[in-house]
């Protein structure tokens, strides 16, 4: 389990949908009004803002959002979901009114509400019994999600889901993170899925559940792999084929 601070991410900053600019503070003063080159705006002959002018044009950025979503039973202070918050600002978790009941049609109604309502471009990470709720969810909001980052899937069989869940790709860019020795889907399974979905397969080794009972709590890589799916947007491809290697992996972390 590697050991070590969150990865350097870049900043967003956003205008309304289709006008994204990747900037850090300066730009997002430039894209408020502010701040020309060390220009003074009356010198150029602009006119000066009022201070309505720059609420308004304040009130225009957008942040992301990332949407956490656990599994059954929640993510506890230990879990890596919950450290990954405390890494993101952006970060808005989808609660469940009964984390200890599996009622798939439930728990993708509350990711639909906050799909529904979340302000900029939406990442959803998900994690065992709620990547089936996401890959479910992800059909009606395709437009409204960026990427799905889905660790460790449990495999719906296991709840008598099959039925429930597309074997169809998302049309969302997609990464599906897998153990080799989960006990909640087998690799094979998870490979599988990942070519339903139409997703990359990242196989981090023998890591369990990823869950903090397999070592999982503070996790830098996870980190990364998000940063990545952000910032790369990986393109969906529906008609790909990978031939005999059915999983990609994605760098190295």
């Amino acid at each position: 389990m590697p050991v070590g601070g969150p990865a350097a991410s870049p900043t967003y900053a956003h205008l309304p949908r289709g006008k994204l600019s990747k900037a850090g503070p300066s730009g997002v003063r430039r894209l408020l009004g502010e701040g020309s080159g060390g220009r003074n705006p009356r010198e150029d002959g602009a006119t000066e803002l009022t201070r309505s002018d720059e609420d308004e044009k304040r009130s225009e950025v957008i942040m992301d959002t990332t949407l956490i979503v656990p599994g059954l039973h929640g993510s506890g202070p230990d879990h890596w979901q919950t450290w990954l918050e405390r890494q993101r600002p952006d970060c808005i978790r989808v609660m469940q009114s009964d984390w200890s009941d599996p009622d798939l049609p439930k728990w993708s109604a509350k990711l639909r509400r906050e799909l529904s309502r979340a302000p900029g471009r939406v990442t959803v990470v998900a994690h065992s019994f709620g990547c089936l709720a996401a890959v479910q969810a992800a059909f009606d909001y395709r437009e409204s999600i960026d990427g799905l980052m889905l660790v460790a899937p449990a495999d719906p069989e296991r709840f008598g889901l099959s039925p429930a869940i597309p074997e169809r790709p998302l049309g969302v860019p997609s990464v599906v993170v897998a153990s080799t020795n989960d006990p909640w889907m087998s690799f094979r399974t998870a490979v599988e899925r990942a070519e339903d979905w139409g997703a990359e397969l990242i196989n981090i080794g023998p890591a369990g559940h990823i869950n903090p009972q397999s070592g999982y709590g503070a996790w830098p890589r996870g980190l990364s792999i998000l940063d990545i799916l952000r910032r790369e947007r990986i393109e969906f491809v529906p008609e790909r084929h990978r031939g005999d290697e059915l999983y990609h992996q994605l760098g190295e972390f």
